[in-house]
């Protein structure tokens, strides 16, 4: 059996502070390769994820690395010590990509060669990709499909009178496995309904699922987010037990509790909220906004930890739709003033148009919001935290359901402690000068204080953060975008995340 890596280094744009060894804000081409060394070999990072959703990437990042840095890879081989997972755009939603997807499967076997011929012996270190947005099991025969037939097997053809396998020799591995990475509502509250049809028909021995935090948040607020994964892991644990595989959870956490709360203060913390995960992301603002021997200790703590047993949970349907709506309803009538906001959030990866819930005109009466990353950015620097959007829905459960919330969200009440010290209530009056209408303004004032007052760990206010955030709103109204910028990265330092 492969090991199982538990942490692995992705390129979520989520950093405050640039590494130092970047030549400017943005990370993209030499730099990237150069990161994926610098995880492995410096943090201790056991995977990185080559993401090619949404941003151009380097096909033949396992050449460069071997030529780049040849003595950590003879003695750390891809493949077996540390590893390399591809992200593939999704063919079915970013339409413009589609013959990247094809482009990238197709450079798994010249990597294959690469490597074979560095390390004297056959070899594949590249043998997983993550299909994100999955939503089906076709898509997920799709790919490896497409990958063993249109692929794998070309050396057994005979074009022109030549065989093409003399003259190109094998395409090695013969298969890739596939990962879904489960985003929407239906595949993490139905997982069996995608997995098991694929289980069936490749009887796998194991089963990585990558299970996404941040775009649930952001589509379907805090709560419902938590929840959904929770739903997730405890359902699908349940079908490998049934169907006699292994499975092994990826979670795709970023530093604010709004996007999964892991950052290298928190470790312990996530395991224990997110107790039968097998791997962590270890996304930018972990890397680069705290001090790295502290990052290395984090990391150190995340790959010699055990993997336990997720939570057996049950979350009725109609609570989860609860949470969501009364998030969703605050989140329309933001969305003008998130998107101006979301402007100063500054860059750090060469990333395209994202298309999720959020980005069809259609989804939710016609909202259209940013990425995760600058969506939380834009909030917390308004000193408005994400998290405690549609926190008001609290109060109105009933006494069962507030059971079924707060014994499936562990760490609720810490997380709202830790959100509401980032809450600046001069942002209720200056929301009003930016146009939110009264009644949108008063359900926003009552989130916050049934999530302050009531359901939350004490916490004091961060002042500093405040007094900024209201210097931020002040010149975001008079239109001064590169001073918003400023204060937008003096905040996410002060936090230890951009968004």
């Amino acid at each position: 059996m492969r090991k199982i890596p538990r942490t692995m280094s992705t390129q979520h744009p989520d950093n405050a502070n640039v590494p130092s060894w970047a030549n400017g804000e943005i990370l993209a081409g030499e730099k990237e390769i150069f990161e994926v060394y610098y995880a492995f070999k410096s943090l201790g990072v056991e995977e990185c994820l080559w993401d090619a959703e949404g941003k151009d990437v380097e096909l033949n990042v396992v050449r460069k690395l071997f030529e780049l840095y040849p003595d950590f890879f003879r003695e750390r081989v891809i493949g077996r010590d540390v590893f390399l997972t591809y992200r593939l755009p999704n063919p079915w939603v970013e339409v413009v990509e589609k013959k990247v997807f094809s482009e990238f499967l197709e450079s798994i076997p010249l990597a294959s060669d690469i490597a074979s011929s560095f390390y004297g012996h056959r070899t594949a270190p590249v043998f997983e990709v993550v299909l994100p947005l999955t939503e089906r099991a076709s898509q997920l025969k799709f790919v490896k499909s497409y990958y063993e037939v249109l692929i794998a097997k070309r050396d057994e053809a005979r074009l022109g009178g030549e065989d093409v396998g003399e003259v190109l020799g094998d395409f090695y591995p013969e298969t890739v496995e596939v990962i879904p990475l489960l985003e929407s509502f239906n595949t993490l509250y139905h997982p069996e309904e995608i997995l098991w049809e694929y289980v069936e028909e490749y009887k796998p021995r194991y089963l990585r699922v990558f299970l996404a935090r941040s775009d649930p948040a952001l589509n379907y607020g805090l709560l419902a987010a938590v929840l959904l994964v929770k739903v997730a892991m405890s359902r699908i644990y349940m079908l490998a037990e049934q169907g006699g595989f292994e499975i092994y959870f990826i979670l795709g956490a970023g530093p604010p509790p709004f996007r999964g709360g892991l950052t290298p203060l928190r470790v312990q913390e996530v395991l224990t909220e997110y107790r039968g995960v097998s791997t962590y992301t270890i996304q930018s603002a972990f890397k680069y906004d705290y001090p790295e021997e502290k990052v290395k200790q984090a990391i150190a703590i995340l790959n010699n930890s055990p993997v336990r047993d997720p939570q057996e949970v049950s979350v009725p349907g109609l609570l989860l739709q609860r949470l969501m709506s009364e998030y969703q309803s605050r989140v329309g009538v933001l969305a003008d003033i998130v998107n101006a906001a979301s402007k100063a959030i500054p860059a750090r990866r060469a990333r395209k148009l994202h298309i999720g819930l959020f980005g069809y005109p259609r989804a939710v009466s016609g909202t259209i919001l940013p990425r995760a990353i600058p969506f939380t950015g834009a909030l917390y620097s308004l000193g408005l935290p994400p998290e405690l959007i549609g926190a008001g829905v609290l109060q109105s459960l009933t006494e069962e359901e507030l059971s079924i919330v707060e014994q499936t969200y562990k760490l609720l009440r810490r997380d709202f402690a830790y959100a509401c010290s980032f809450l600046n209530h001069e942002v209720f009056r200056l929301l009003a000068t930016m146009g939110l209408p009264e009644k949108s303004v008063k359900k926003l004032v009552l989130d916050y204080e049934v999530a302050c007052g009531s359901f939350a760990d004490k916490y004091s206010q961060n002042i500093e953060h405040a007094s900024l955030s209201s210097k931020f709103a002040e010149e975001l109204i008079k239109g001064n975008l590169q001073i918003t910028k400023q204060l937008a990265v003096e905040m996410g330092k002060l936090r230890g995340f951009l968004g």
